[in-house]
């Protein structure tokens, strides 16, 4: 090999070694400054970061398809799409109003808030409470949010919607005594009986099929009341007697049955148990007229 070409070989390597030295003493502090981008939470899952058995993160609970899948090591997932909003009024006084895309069904954001806040009590670990307990006010009068009973997550539910069943419940008491059977009027405990607000329910909102296998009529926000034992919901030859209520969630169970957000004890829970005991009535907070 000539002298000048081996002269020329040397001066490369030197070039490269000296290249290599300069990336070693930079590159700590592009890294340290957020120049190199890494997988935190928040940035979208490459499809090949995630790994069998990983914990699947979802964005607020959304079993969105339109989701990145993200693995549980510190990946999350892509904000789903926005929904193109729809306008609703909810006019004080009234019952349930707002427009809506068919004669019964709910706004999709109203479904959405209505099991978004149905699903905080699960989220929050709302123990069960069903006992007397006084009211913060009246209207919009709630008991400490750490506690509540199947009812209160309907009432709470439903406030994330603009319905207050407090207030609701108690004009329409005094409007029409004869349906309630109280010997008492109190705004601290009336919308939190099982069985005032079913008579508040079948009075004003849209009565539904209690034929689970007719999924199609079950949506999101939906409230289901039901009774432990089996019984006919016409009254003969078994009467019902209420034992609980629940929300219908924007989930499908393992069986196909959509999901039930609630609280029987001894925490609210979203659970697979529409055809538990027997569905006795299943309304959509919406005017029946």
């Amino acid at each position: 090999m000539s002298l000048s070409r081996r002269s020329r070989l040397h001066e490369a390597a030197a070039g490269v070694t000296l290249l290599l030295g300069m990336v070693t003493l930079v590159w700590p502090a592009m890294k340290k400054g957020g120049l190199v981008p890494t997988a935190h939470a928040g940035t979208e899952a490459p499809a090949s970061a995630v790994v069998p058995g990983d914990a699947v993160v979802t964005h607020g609970g959304s079993s969105d398809p339109s989701l990145v899948a993200g693995s549980g090591r510190g990946l999350a997932l892509r904000p789903p799409p926005a929904h193109a909003p729809r306008a609703w009024d909810a006019r004080t006084g009234t019952i349930f109003a707002g427009d809506r895309a068919t004669p019964d069904a709910l706004p999709f954001e109203l479904e959405a808030a209505i099991t978004a806040r149905a699903r905080e009590e699960v989220v929050r670990n709302v123990g069960y409470a069903n006992g007397y307990l006084a009211t913060s006010g009246y209207p919009n009068g709630d008991i400490p949010e750490d506690r509540g009973a199947c009812t209160d997550v309907v009432v709470r539910s439903l406030r994330a919607a603009k319905m207050d069943l407090q207030l609701l419940v108690h004009e329409d008491i005094l409007a029409a005594p004869a349906w309630y059977d109280l010997r008492v009027v109190d705004t601290n405990i009336d919308h939190r009986r099982i069985s005032t607000m079913h008579a508040y329910l079948a009075r004003n909102a849209l009565k539904l099929t209690t034929d689970v296998n007719d999924q199609d009529a079950f949506r999101p926000g939906d409230i289901v009341f039901f009774a432990w034992t089996r019984c006919s919901p016409a009254g003969a030859p078994v009467p019902c007697k209420l034992d609980h209520v629940g929300i219908v969630s924007d989930r499908v169970g393992p069986r196909g049955l959509r999901l039930v957000l609630e609280n029987g004890g001894p925490r609210a829970a979203e659970n697979d148990s529409l055809d538990r005991g027997t569905l006795v009535a299943h309304f959509r907070a919406l005017s029946r007229s």
